[in-house]
């Protein structure tokens, strides 16, 4: 499937992320959501494009060495709505009525029918 899909795809994913599946995640062509920097030259593909839009390293001639790709852990991925922008960045109409992320890393609360209940996931990017 990975091999369909535009570099820059995010998906969920609803496995664990740790150093034994980083990359075995790597090797099917993903990389997790987490604000990690990866060189240009490695991941040309993805950096085409997402760009520096999520940080990155220059060197003295201005030149990017390395990207970040998105840090998503702890956020709710969300479509893009163009007319809903304002100068700071995207409007989230539905900010106040969401619980934080749960402080034991990847779970996250969120309030479904009245209850509150914990959910594994996390974000992946082709690359």
């Amino acid at each position: 499937m990975a091999d369909s899909l535009p570099a820059g795809t995010v998906v969920n994913y609803g496995g664990i992320v740790d150093a034994n599946s980083r990359p075995v995640l790597e090797q099917q062509g993903w990389l997790p959501c987490d604000g990690t920097s990866y060189p240009v030259t490695q991941y040309a593909d993805l950096y085409a494009a997402i760009g520096a839009a999520h940080g990155a390293t220059v060197d003295g001639q201005g030149q990017v060495m390395a990207f970040n790709v998105p840090d998503l852990q702890g956020r709710f991925v969300r479509g893009v709505n163009g007319a809903a922008m304002t100068t700071t960045g995207p409007v989230d109409p539905s900010a106040g009525s969401r619980f934080p992320a749960a402080s034991n890393g990847n779970s996250k609360q969120r309030r479904i029918d009245g209850a509150g209940c914990n959910h594994q996931a996390g974000n992946a990017v082709r690359h």
